[in-house]
């Protein structure tokens, strides 16, 4: 079930638009990131703030965030089809070996995805998962599937957005950057 150390396997391959004979894997994957790609944008970001940050959504003890990953499979990663949970120990162990003095780069490894627990609380993976990026800007090409997946993700009205914006610079950097 858990993954062999096998150097000769590709890592980290996505597969532009894939077709009906790709992997389910792969066709999972692509479109995890197209459904993230099309409704992740300033407004859902706001949104998700104002419903998380308020940090009244309960209290767990991390061993139970952990195992709670056990329930989870990341629809974005296409190198993983086992539970989470497995995939934070891989991770701590791995660190563990490569850097044995650095104890707390393992805890680290072990608690790296214990925010994926937010799936297995009715928020849909593409909102949770996969490699982030910047919203409310014009789109890097190095994001995965840059090609492909931003289609329907509207650019903002950057005059709508620059009251904003002023905001947090004049909040974190006053005096320092202007529009």
């Amino acid at each position: 079930m858990l993954q062999a150390n096998d150097s000769n396997k590709v890592f980290r391959l996505y597969i532009d638009d894939p077709i009906s004979s790709d992997s389910i894997i792969a066709q999972r994957v692509f479109n995890t990131y197209k459904q993230m790609h099309t409704y992740q944008c300033v407004d859902f970001v706001r949104k998700q703030h104002d419903h998380w940050l308020k940090f009244d959504h309960g209290r767990m003890k991390i061993y139970d965030a952990i195992m709670k990953l056990n329930k989870f499979v990341d629809e974005s990663d296409p190198d993983v089809d086992v539970p989470n949970m497995y995939h934070g120990f891989q991770t701590a162990e791995g660190l563990r070996k490569a850097y044995p003095d650095e104890d707390w780069l393992h805890l680290v490894g072990l608690i790296h995805d214990c925010g994926k627990i937010l799936a297995l609380n009715n928020q849909p993976q593409w909102a949770i998962v996969g490699d982030t990026f910047p919203v409310g800007c014009q789109f890097s090409d190095k994001i995965v599937y840059h090609n492909t997946t931003f289609d329907d993700n509207d650019l903002p009205d950057i005059d709508k957005l620059e009251s904003y914006y002023l905001s947090l610079i004049e909040k974190y950097i006053p005096g320092i950057v202007a529009w």
